[in-house]
Order: structure tokens, then C-alpha cells, then sequence
């Protein structure tokens, strides 16, 4: 990062060249950054991140993920306004967000975990910003109103945060988010397995909780079993059983079945080859720590 790199960018009338020099900005973001640098490309980001061109505010997401990794002391500035972004009137806007939110999980979480107690009030807006985050995410996977790729990408997002805040995940020590995170936003995916509100959804629901989830937390296999075999009676139901509760259009209900198909077929074994010890206990595992 090169002293106000950013700042310049804001000023360049034409949208595309703004796209193109953010990428370049981008490209030349190096993990060995000074503090006062990155703070300062922070600082700088925040206007393009509202700039009313929904390109630029893409690319600025982007390069928003790229600098809070590898500078997480920056989370603090950048956090509020990618939370405003997910109320953004640009559906690709919003599906970048939601993707670059997910990249940041991690070294959020890390930054909380490391803050000691009591919590400072930076760290503790942190927190609560990924928990609203997390909240909001878990509203548009399941919201008819918004498009299969929104969707998609918050059913990735909610798919992240239980890997992040489980046994596993997070930044270690104390917990920087929290098992009950977890074990509600797993909630909401396995419910979503039974009501989704596309095709397209509940394929990304079961590879989700089946090839993800399902396999990265062993202690959750026993409700990513339950929601996946729900799944399946209301798709497939029996021969005099109640017509099916999950409408997919024939086009593609025969991908949907065998999707369905192979993923509990692979939970199942993976459960079974899997020491008792290993089993149990939800999506969480532990308590998590509580926090503002």
C-alpha cells in the first residue's frame, strides 16, 4: 500500500477508469503494509465504497476483503459501511458483499477473540456488526424478494460463519464470535433444506450442509442427516404418502433428486466411519462468549 493510493481514484470522472485503477490498487496491496498506511487506504476506501457507480462499488468490495485480511487492524473502518452494503439497491453489489463479508469471518472474528476483556468499544462494534451480518444473511437466503444469486452467495455466507465460529474455526482463545451463532445459523440452513425458496437454492443448501458443514464439523452430521432426510421426504415422498412439499419445476427436479441422493449417501457413510467421540453436541460445541 503506497501512501493515499485511493484517494486520487475518487477523483477520476469516468467509472470504468475508477474500476481500473482500483484493480491495479488491488494488485499491488501487499500483506507487509504499515499500520498508518493501511489505516489511511481505509480511510480513502470508504468513499468509493459509496460511489454511485455500482462497478466501482465492487471493485472497492473487493479490494475491501484484500486490505482488511491482510491488515486487519483496518476491520474497525471498514466494517459499517460493508454492513450498509448489504442494503444496497444493486443485487450484484449486494452478492459481492456478501462474499467479501464471508472472506473477512475469519480475521474479524481473530481481532474480537484477541481483544481481551473487558472488550473495547471498537471490537465490541465489530462484533456486533458481524452478528448483524450474520442476522441479515440468514433473512436473504430464504427471501422470495431477492434474486437466486443474492441467495446463493448468503447461503455461502451463513456456511462460513458456522465453519468460523466451531470447533475449528474463529482465531482461538476466547471465543470472538460464538457458538450460539453457529448453532442458529445452521438452524436456519437445515431448515432451509425443507422450505427453500428456489431449486437453485436447495442444491446449494445440500452441498452446503453436506460437503461443507457436514464434513468439516463432524458434530454436526447428525442434524445435517435429519434436515437432508426431511429434505427427501418432502421431494421424494413415498408411494401414498401426501403429494411432494417441495415444488421443482421438472426441468430440473431430476438434478435436484440425484444431488439429494448422492449427498446423504455420502453423509451417511462419512457418519458411519466416524468414532463415536466425534458425534454430538450441535453446531458449536462449546459456550460461546458473550459480548457487545
Amino acid at each position: 500500500i503506497m501512501e493515499g493510493p485511493l484517494a486520487a481514484i475518487t477523483s477520476e470522472a469516468d467509472a470504468s477508469r475508477r474500476v481500473a485503477l482500483l484493480e491495479e490498487a488491488q494488485a499491488a496491496l501487499s500483506s507487509g503494509a504499515d499500520a498508518g498506511a493501511a489505516a489511511s487506504a481505509a480511510t480513502d476506501l470508504l468513499g468509493l465504497l459509496a460511489d454511485s457507480d455500482a462497478a466501482v462499488r465492487r471493485a472497492a468490495l473487493a479490494y475491501a476483503e484484500d486490505l482488511g485480511s491482510a491488515a486487519p487492524s483496518v476491520l474497525p473502518t471498514l466494517l459499517p459501511a460493508l454492513r450498509a452494503l448489504l442494503g444496497d439497491g444493486s443485487p450484484a453489489v449486494v452478492k459481492r458483499c456478501l462474499l467479501s463479508c464471508a472472506g473477512l469471518l475469519r480475521p474479524a472474528l481473530a481481532l474480537v477473540a484477541a481483544g481481551g476483556e473487558p472488550l473495547p468499544e471498537a471490537l465490541a462494534e465489530v462484533r456486533a456488526l458481524v452478528d448483524g451480518m450474520r442476522t441479515e444473511a440468514a433473512e436473504m437466503m430464504a427471501s422470495a424478494a431477492r434474486t437466486d444469486a443474492v441467495r446463493t452467495q448468503a447461503v455461502k455466507f451463513c456456511e462460513a460463519l458456522v465453519l468460523a465460529c466451531t470447533n475449528g474455526g474463529g482465531g482461538g482463545g476466547k471465543d470472538g464470535g460464538d457458538s450460539a451463532w453457529a448453532d442458529e445459523t445452521l438452524g436456519r440452513l437445515t431448515a432451509l433444506a425443507t422450505a427453500p425458496p428456489s431449486p437453485t437454492v436447495l442444491s446449494v443448501v445440500i452441498s452446503s450442509l453436506a460437503q461443507s458443514i457436514g464434513r468439516a464439523r463432524p458434530a454436526t452430521l447428525p442434524r445435517v442427516v435429519e434436515a437432508l432426510s426431511a429434505c427427501q421426504s418432502r421431494l421424494m415422498p413415498a408411494p401414498g404418502a401426501s403429494a411432494a412439499q417441495i415444488s421443482v419445476p421438472a426441468a430440473s427436479r431430476a438434478n435436484v433428486q440425484q444431488s439429494l441422493k448422492s449427498a446423504l449417501l455420502s453423509v451417511v457413510k462419512h457418519l458411519h466411519s466416524l468414532p463415536a467421540e466425534q458425534l454430538g453436541g450441535g453446531a458449536g460445541g462449546g459456550g460461546g462468549a458473550g459480548g457487545g
